[in-house]
């Protein structure tokens, strides 16, 4: 009725002020998390080495634990009110198909940009590390202890094998290759094809056999197709849903708030994350010491990524100052240091897109939403500078060659987006890619130093990914030229005022 479409538009004209914000920059909040950061590492060195007892470090990172599993509960309905809305907007300016394109294309085009460069800076320092070689143990062969039934062990005299007191050790033979040989180290999931893990990683989770199943599980490439499906379908039959959207606007509403009362308190879960998380840690000096040229190498990548390939293709396309706007975005790369997942800074990253006020709602929503799990160039990088220094510190340098590097360049591209938007979620990729790469199985020796150093590489794999998001969102709101009026909440103020004349 006339009522409520009345009550829409004065909630559309509120929405419309909140949609279009004036840009606006503090550096105070930047600092708090910064200091606070600053703050967690010192606490965390002055902790780590086992100076400090586990019940501290737990009670320190408690603050920390319950903001991530706050924000892990609003952001996937988020994400899915979200997707839905912006897929509706979309539609209804006539752009989803080109901004949908676009998403994919440019997402695709800036992780084969980082694979390329992860393997070009690797084999930059890779002589650096070319002589360091892994040795194996002189005398592989396994032994074991057998137990006689009356409790003693069973040993030898020299010519009969009899049950006393003393023991003996019998060499095992595995003929039939029933028996398993295990590593100390990392435990790894580590002979499965990269086939395997292609299909698990993306395809099987495209499609969903249950989305309240996929809600449980986190799966947020299930539940953005789901919600892309979900919202082309409401704008394909022949009366639109208006109330159902209506009702979806208002729970992203008081989502958006909760997500607000959650981030007041940000600093405070950055130095309880950064703290906790290096005051567990033992043997820093010795595991940076042993990989420092891997870590060299990847931030090198990183930095270009960061300073050349976003910005050039923020100025190609936008045809502005790309370091003007990436100022807004220095609150979700410090967050997004300190938790290591995409999904959680989700929804800093889309507040800090939406402080520039140069995206869209629609377009905010869409392509930050997507690019938790589709924009991993920090992983593109990464893999393929683990995967070198596995194979040289693995003895196997030979087999490096231009048909292993173009192997690893596409593993690496298409591998990155089957990473789930969590804490190290690369680990199985990067030992899959390399059994896929170098024909073996099973976990390199040097593994153990990936592992290692894996909670700092993740940081700065996240920090990398989140900064594209934010930058994807401005260079696809002028790739496809989407302007703040074509939201659909501003085409129904439009719309309801020309109904209401009638009236």
């Amino acid at each position: 009725g006339i009522e409520f479409k009345l009550y829409r538009i004065l909630q559309s004209s509120s929405r419309k002020t909140m949609s279009t914000p004036k840009p606006s920059y503090s550096l105070k909040p930047t600092l708090y998390i910064l200091g606070c950061a600053i703050a967690g590492l010192c606490v965390g060195i002055g902790l780590s080495e086992e100076r400090g007892s586990e019940d501290l470090i737990s009670w320190i990172g408690l603050p920390g634990v319950l903001f991530i599993r706050a924000l892990k509960c609003i952001v996937l309905p988020l994400v899915f009110v979200n997707i839905i809305l912006a897929v509706v907007d979309m539609i209804n300016a006539g752009k989803a198909a080109s901004v949908g394109w676009l998403t994919i294309g440019l997402y695709f085009l800036t992780t084969l940009c980082a694979a390329f460069e992860g393997l070009i800076f690797i084999l930059l320092f890779k002589s650096g590390f070319s002589d360091k070689e892994i040795v194996e143990d002189e005398d592989p062969t396994a032994f074991a202890n057998i137990i006689c039934p009356s409790g003693n062990m069973l040993s030898t005299n020299g010519t009969n094998v009899i049950c006393g007191n003393s023991t003996g050790e019998f060499i095992v033979e595995n003929t039939n290759d029933y028996l398993q040989s295990t590593l100390s180290g990392p435990s790894v999931q580590d002979d499965i094809s990269f086939s395997k893990t292609l299909q698990d990683g993306i395809f099987r989770k495209m499609i969903s056999d249950n989305i309240t199943n996929e809600f449980i599980k986190a799966n947020f490439v299930g539940v953005i197709v789901f919600a892309i499906v979900f919202g082309v379908a409401s704008q394909s039959i022949r009366k639109k849903p208006e109330k159902l959207i209506f009702i979806l606007e208002e729970i992203n509403r008081i989502l958006l708030l909760g997500i607000n009362w959650i981030l007041i308190v940000t600093p405070v879960a950055v130095f309880s994350l950064i703290a906790s998380n290096i005051g567990t840690r033992s043997g820093l000096q010795e595991a940076f010491s042993d990989i420092g040229l891997l870590i060299g190498a990847t931030l090198c990548a990183m930095a270009t990524h960061f300073l050349v390939v976003y910005p050039t293709l923020y100025l190609l396309i936008v045809r502005q100052n790309p370091f003007r706007y990436m100022r807004y975005i220095v609150p979700a790369q410090m967050f997004a240091f300190a938790s290591a997942s995409s999904a959680a800074t989700l929804p800093i990253t889309m507040d800090c897109v939406e402080s520039s006020g140069e995206v869209p709602r629609s377009v905010k929503n869409f392509v930050c939403s997507m690019g938790a799990t589709l924009n991993m160039d920090g992983g593109a990088i990464y893999f393929p500078t683990a995967i070198v220094f596995l194979a040289v510190t693995s003895g196997i340098e030979d087999k490096l060659n231009a048909s292993a590097y173009f192997l690893i360049i596409l593993l690496s591209t298409i591998g990155s987006a089957g990473t789930a938007p969590v804490p190290s979620a690369s680990l199985v990729l990067i030992i899959t890619a390399y059994n896929t790469v170098f024909d073996t199985t099973g976990t390199p020796e040097a593994f153990g130093l990936i592992f290692a150093v894996d909670w700092l590489m993740d940081r700065f794999r996240t920090t990398l990914n989140v900064t594209g998001d934010a930058m994807m969102s401005r260079i696809i709101t002028a790739a496809g030229k989407v302007t703040f009026e074509d939201d659909t909440l501003e085409n129904e103020v439009y719309e309801g005022e020309e109904e209401l004349k009638h009236h």
